[in-house]
């Protein structure tokens, strides 16, 4: 036996544990769960008692808007327990949790520090819910997530529910990139286990235990991934709830998220060996199937590598296919060093982020392998975030995209004092994609405001034209704060910059539109006059292009009464988006919802609403609002699907009175019509007379006005004298 037939099993018994490892159990979990899926059998509204445990060391920088963030969650407040679990805290983690004390949140302070399982265990002594919810300070929920995420507790053979975690990664970075793409297949291995029976982990972010099957654990245990398997050795299944959502940043630099992956993949290594047992099929059946191929391979696979490419190097001068697969091994591993390399510099290439994000990930499992084998343990933790922007300094730009000159420019440190400086009173957020032509106005309007006390956080959305932004930006480069993101959508944009916030209002500016100079005086006065005011926002202005250039926004869509969740549905009071809001608040409510593209301010309005936050309008004309053919406002067949999302959420997640609920039917069946009519219209406009007349005729059943009847009539009769007309005049046609 020679030392190529040798080199070539080695090779080949590598590439088919790598294959079956990220290809091949990912096949099989999702047949299993297709052939013999197990349902669970869930109950709509049920709402057990709930305990959340808030586990924190050293987490004041984010303490006190996780809380107000639980505490907003759209759940029974009787049946909601909050308790923050402070591992021997030193610094003002503890004082910010009893600041909250008056609002029911309970503080469990560890005398030593043991580690974040054992602030759990000690914690839940204490706990009266028969659900027992875990989280981090670092992580925000979706208002519903205990609506969606409970009733799952209704199946008794449900013993550990985990949410959907969404990462966020507001820098833009390679690692950021990498962790989403591999989060994306993990979720879905998550949909899938959890149809075929149970997840073998979660996400330590989101997930709730029934109190009565919850074991305590050792310190050492990683409890993310080992609760599932105390579940199992109970006849208890995990399951994957993703409608239950909450997000998370990503670390945006190796060494963080490194440090991390080979401290929770040395404690899976602990678990691993301690239930070793449970990966006999005999005893376990699938799930030690899911044990062995989704951790015990994985975490595997730099063996799998090292085997590969040893042997591909062995045999490269027998055989040109070898010399290729040793030469695209050698390739792939130069791409991630490079990747890194630029990532030091501030640069970001999406290419090469997959790559990169691969080998950290491998590299942790060697390391994390090593120190297990030399018996090292990690009971306690070192919360591994990104540090907060220095006040007044503009952020790095995380992509140079060609044009390093400008990047460098912004990347300058403001002549603003820094470190020193009290927080702002306002910080004001400003998403930027494709709007470079504009945002010069904008941001001179907003230098032009007699009052002063602020900072000004630009947000590049991914834009397709960052490098004209990047030349307009740098004379504002010692005046602003600019992050730089891959596209999220406006929401996305808005929520990064919310975020990164020092200041207790939120203002929100829209690049093409413009301030009036004593429209933060006013505001803020106002609000600062009215502590009960959550929103505020004013009339406006519309200029540039159309027929209302020159109206007031309010005299087209007037707000009148109280602003509340049915007068906001039936359209009585119109909330402008340039709005001053307390950041609290939209903390609260959980941010704007990412999953939307458009109107994702009228979900948040009524999100606030439901909360019980006052929303108030000041008539005084205080900016100015822009109309161009490239505002999403301009598409109304854009607006209303995606109004009629916002409509159907709100029915879904949001507990209603009677008269709240008739509002919402009558607006959804308005908004379905008026779908209808642009969609015709729109048809009509691209000559398409068959799905105008069907979508028109569909239209006048709820409208039926002697215009909608006579257009159709036309259609019908004569179109290119409807055309004729239309192309004249549109107004009097529809």
């Amino acid at each position: 036996m020679g030392i190529e037939f040798i080199a070539k099993i080695c090779f080949w018994a590598g590439a088919a544990a790598l294959v079956y490892t990220y290809a091949g159990y990912p096949l099989v979990v999702a047949a299993v769960s297709r052939w013999r899926p197990r349902p669970v059998k869930s109950r709509a509204g049920w709402t057990p008692g709930v305990s959340v445990i808030i586990t924190a060391y050293n987490e004041e920088r984010d303490l006190a808007a996780k809380l107000e963030n639980t505490l907003a969650l759209d759940y029974p407040p009787d049946k909601l327990e909050v308790i923050v679990a402070s591992d021997c805290s030193t610094d003002r983690t503890d004082d910010i949790a009893r600041a909250f004390a008056s609002r029911g949140v309970r503080l469990h302070r560890q005398p030593e520090r043991f580690g974040k399982t054992a602030a759990q265990n000690a914690a839940i002594e204490g706990a009266r819910g028969e659900i027992i919810l875990f989280s981090d300070a670092t992580t925000l929920y979706q208002p519903d997530v205990l609506r969606v995420l409970m009733p799952n507790f209704a199946d008794a053979g449900v013993g550990c529910a985990a949410g959907r975690l969404i990462y966020v990664d507001p820098a833009a970075s390679s690692v950021g990139q990498g962790a989403r793409s591999y989060w994306g297949y993990e979720t879905f291995l998550k949909k899938h286990e959890s149809r075929a029976g149970s997840l073998i982990g979660v996400s330590g972010c989101l997930y709730a235990v029934r109190r009565a099957a919850y074991v305590p654990l050792y310190n050492e245990a990683c409890s993310d991934f080992i609760i599932a398997t105390k579940m199992v050795e109970q006849g208890l299944r995990t399951i994957y709830e993703p409608a239950a959502v909450c997000t998370e940043e990503t670390n945006s630099r190796t060494d963080r998220e490194l440090r991390m992956r080979v401290r929770v993949i040395t404690q899976t290594f602990t678990d691993l060996w301690r239930h070793r047992a449970m990966m006999n099929p005999l005893r376990s059946g699938f799930y030690a199937v899911q044990l062995l191929s989704h951790k015990a391979l994985r975490y595997a696979v730099p063996i799998f590598l090292l085997v590969i490419f040893i042997a591909s190097l062995v045999l490269a001068p027998r055989s040109p296919f070898y010399a290729l697969v040793a030469l695209l091994q050698v390739g792939f591993y130069l791409a991630a060093l490079v990747s890194w390399a630029l990532e030091r510099r501030g640069v970001r290439v999406r290419l090469l982020a997959i790559p990169q994000y691969f080998v950290i990930a491998n590299l942790a499992s060697l390391l994390a392998l090593y120190q297990f084998l030399r018996g090292e343990r990690y009971a306690r933790w070192e919360p591994i975030r990104e540090p907060a922007a220095e006040p007044g300094l503009t952020m790095k730009v995380s992509e140079a995209r060609g044009n390093e000159r400008l990047s460098a420019q912004l990347e300058r440190p403001s002549a603003v004092p820094t470190a020193a400086t009290a927080a702002p009173a306002v910080s004001i957020i400003v998403p930027s994609y494709n709007v470079a032509r504009y945002i010069a106005g904008a941001l001179d309007s907003v230098f032009a405001q007699a009052f002063t006390d602020y900072e000004i956080i630009v947000v590049n959305d991914g834009s397709p034209d960052t490098d004209e932004l990047e030349r307009v930006l740098v004379p504002y480069r010692e005046r602003i704060i600019y992050l730089r993101q891959e596209n999220r959508g406006l929401s996305g944009a808005r929520n990064t910059g919310i975020r990164s916030a020092r200041g207790r209002f939120i203002a929100l500016l829209d690049p093409d539109d413009l301030w009036e100079p004593d429209y933060l005086a006013v505001q803020v006065a106002h609000m600062e006059r009215d502590p009960t005011i959550d929103v505020l926002y004013a009339n406006a202005l519309i200029f540039g292009d159309g027929p209302d250039a020159g109206r007031k926004v309010m005299d087209l869509t007037p707000s009148e009464g109280e602003v509340t969740f049915e007068s906001l549905v039936s359209q009585r009071c119109t909330v402008l988006v340039s709005v001053l809001a307390r950041r609290a608040a939209i903390l609260r409510a959980g941010l704007f919802d990412e999953s939307l593209r458009s109107v994702e301010d009228f979900d948040l309005w009524l999100r606030i609403t439901k909360q019980g936050g006052r929303i108030a309008y000041h008539r005084q004309v205080l900016w100015r609002y822009r109309r161009h053919p490239g505002g999403l406002s301009a598409d109304p067949v854009w607006m209303f699907e995606h109004g009629l999302k916002v409509l159907d959420k709100a029915e879904r997640t949001l507990t209603l009175t009677p008269e709240e609920q008739r509002a919402l039917t009558q607006q959804t069946e308005r908004f379905r019509a008026s779908l209808k009519l642009y969609t015709g219209k729109q048809a009509f406009v691209k000559g398409d007379v068959e799905t105008a007349i069907e979508n028109l005729t569909e239209a006048n059943i709820y409208f039926a006005t002697r215009k909608l009847k006579l257009a159709l009539w036309l259609l019908r009769l004569a179109p290119r004298l409807l055309r004729r007309a239309y192309q004249w005049r549109d107004r009097y046609i529809f």
